[in-house]
């Protein structure tokens, strides 16, 4: 099976973070130039991203799954138990961890 460059990240925590997002969503991805970072400042600049590899058939579903990720829109909301104010990107309370309520 053949595997499309998906993503390019800047650092190794934004490849993981994708990557379990992507996990999430049933993508399997792989990591390149992962393990490089510990390099640093002793590498060429371009060995410091990191690219996500996916199977060419979850292509366009993890493009969509990017997609919304990067392009989150929505309003900002407060949390329904304890009242905190929440940005539009969390679907859980960030200081109790109640979810949020539709609509």
């Amino acid at each position: 099976m053949s595997e499309t460059l998906l993503y390019t990240a800047t650092n190794t925590l934004e490849a993981h973070l994708l990557q379990g997002l992507l996990a999430g969503e049933g993508i399997k991805v792989r990591l390149d130039s992962d393990l490089l970072m510990g390099g640093v400042g002793d590498l060429p600049a371009n060995v410091q991203h990191i690219r996500l590899w996916c199977y060419s058939y979850h292509l366009l579903e993890a493009q969509a799954v990017l997609e919304g990720y990067f392009n989150h829109s929505g309003q900002d909301w407060y949390c329904g138990q304890c009242g905190e104010h929440n940005g539009s990107a969390f679907e859980l309370c960030w200081h109790c961890q109640a979810p949020k309520k539709a609509g």
